[in-house]
């Protein structure tokens, strides 16, 4: 769903957006109590959010804890870490809770380029030096994937130019082919 900042305004945005993830939050958290089967046979799921800090809300480092418990994946994309310190801006202070939660209960990163103080958290979080941050150049970033309970060392991932390939259709078929690939 597509929340068109520049058509109703960015506060208009963020509340419509924040709303609409509260809502997928509840309804991912009655959904599967409510169904009356095993954890194991309730569908799978994965939320994507771009631009996250922009709908996170009070409340939202609850998804974050629970959310594999429910059977839902996340995808929280933003462009830096200090935007998470800033999700309780409608209660009117700052806390890390958020970036806490995401930190306490990632699985799998991949982070591109980064800023000084952002690539000291991550370079902790993937287990690899502060200066392989400083040192990636465009279309690259550094990832730690967490399958079946393993954690990958840290390596580069290369992601095409969009310039050069458009549209998410193009990028979803190549990343298809690359999983079939590599045996994921």
């Amino acid at each position: 769903m597509k929340i068109p900042e520049s058509a109703i305004g960015p506060d208009a945005a963020s509340f419509l957006g924040a709303l609409i993830v509260r809502r997928i939050q509840r309804a991912i958290f009655d959904y599967q109590r409510g169904t009356g089967r095993a954890p194991s046979e309730r569908p799978v799921f994965t939320l994507c959010i771009d631009e996250f800090q922009k709908f996170a809300n009070a409340g939202m480092e609850i998804l974050v804890a629970e959310a594999r418990k429910f059977g839902c994946g996340l995808v929280l994309a933003h462009q830096n870490l200090e935007q998470l310190y800033a999700f309780s801006r409608f209660e009117g202070g700052r806390s890390r809770e958020l970036l806490n939660a995401i930190l306490g209960n990632v699985g799998s990163v991949v982070a591109f380029r980064a800023g000084p103080h952002d690539a000291e958290t991550l370079a902790d979080l993937l287990r690899t030096e502060k200066r392989s941050f400083e040192e990636l150049p465009k279309y690259k970033a550094l990832c730690r994937l967490t399958i079946d309970s393993d954690e990958t060392p840290c390596f580069t991932l290369t992601v095409e130019d969009a310039e050069r390939r458009r549209g998410v259709p193009a990028a979803t078929d190549r990343l298809v082919e690359r999983m079939i690939r590599d045996g994921y």
